[in-house]
């Protein structure tokens, strides 16, 4: 059977978009390229470099009125089929290497995010099957809506928080927001299965089994899994030992002759190697950081908690002291009510003077 293939990773930082373009871009080393053929890569938008392609979604992003901490910049959408798909894999019967099925489904993610937001897009022929990448910026326009918010208005008698929920207008903006499109299994199933609708099944294409727990790569692994040609290990011949040759010098002989054979397949692995490792350290340095801002958020959510809760209690104690002076004061005339309360005023200020006092003698004679 043939299948459609849709993938799409979130780029999170301007390092992780540089060097996604300069993927596409054939800017840095691509071992599962085949270089004779990069000149017959298309561009369809005028972005045509990793540079240019930053600065198309620094641009773009400056629309944005509202953002996360730390937001995706940008969606990179992988579009592609099963080999057996193309016309190269089966014997002419099959689609070209420029099929309308690339068109197609570059108009069906302009439809999804707006053309405006696709920044760069890239038809790749010179690898082992032809792919479409497509670079969009996740903007969202938001109309003027009601939201809902639980807020802590008291405490009840058992000392628990009293919450009710209240309206506040939210007004129209725009959002970079990429969970709009991919949060969640829902979203991405959705993904999968209007793109077959809209453009997969009108090529004939299946589409994966929904639901399926099969793995998907990652898009950068996912390009060299598909493209990689099965390697073609050279044929080894021992040199011939001197006649008075010692073994240690033989077999000192023999080890360079066959690195010399296998350095070309042994050196792409070691950068792969390389790649993986500063892969993974940049994954851990992202999770400690996405750690940590959760651990600030919730350190300012209960600060924010806190101050409501004193606020709260302070104007309690407020209107508390009112009911009290004014229980005291009901019985008495006019002029007796003046004198209690000047009085009181005149004892609160002699209070805080001798409290402002001590304070200040504390400062001057701090104790040994």
């Amino acid at each position: 059977m043939r299948f459609q293939i849709l993938r799409a990773t979130k780029l999170t930082t301007f390092g992780n978009l540089a060097a996604s373009g300069q993927h596409t871009w054939r800017e840095r080393p691509t071992p599962n390229a085949d270089a004779t053929r990069t000149p017959l890569n298309v561009d369809l938008r005028p972005v045509a470099s990793a540079s240019e392609l930053v600065n198309a979604v620094r641009h773009r992003i400056g629309e944005a009125r509202q953002r996360a901490e730390r937001p995706v910049l940008c969606i990179e959408y992988l579009i592609t089929a099963s080999p057996e798909a193309f016309a190269r894999h089966a014997g002419g019967k099959g689609l070209p290497d420029k099929s309308t099925y690339f068109r197609d489904a570059l108009a069906h993610f302009e439809q999804l995010h707006g053309a405006n937001n696709i920044v760069a897009a890239n038809l790749q022929l010179d690898e082992r099957s032809p792919h479409l990448v497509i670079y969009a910026v996740p903007l969202v326009e938001t109309g003027a809506r009601l939201r809902k918010r639980s807020v802590i208005v008291g405490t009840g008698p058992n000392g628990e928080k009293v919450r009710e929920v209240r309206e506040y207008e939210e007004p129209a903006t725009v959002k970079l927001s990429a969970a709009h499109f991919l949060d969640g299994r829902a979203k991405l199933a959705k993904l999968q299965t209007d793109f077959h609708l809209a453009v997969g099944r009108k090529h004939g294409l299946e589409r994966g089994k929904p639901g399926s727990q099969a793995r998907h790569s990652r898009v950068k692994r996912f390009y060299s899994q598909m493209a990689e040609r099965t390697p073609s290990y050279p044929e080894l011949s021992l040199p011939q030992a001197g006649l008075l040759e010692t073994k240690a010098s033989y077999g000192v002989r023999v080890q360079e002759a066959i690195e010399k054979k296998l350095a070309p397949l042994i050196e792409p692995l070691f950068v792969r190697s390389q790649a993986l490792d500063v892969a993974r350290e940049s994954e851990a340095r992202a999770d400690r950081r996405r750690d940590e801002a959760e651990r600030r958020r919730k350190v300012a959510e209960r600060r924010t908690e806190l101050a409501l809760e004193s606020e709260l209690s302070s104007r309690q104690r407020a209107e508390s002291l009112s009911l009290e002076i004014a229980r005291l004061l009901a019985g008495l005339s006019s002029a007796e009510a003046h004198q209690v309360l000047d009085a009181y005023r005149a004892a609160k200020e002699d209070r805080d003077r001798d409290h402002a006092n001590s304070r200040s003698l504390g400062r001057s004679f701090p104790p040994k």
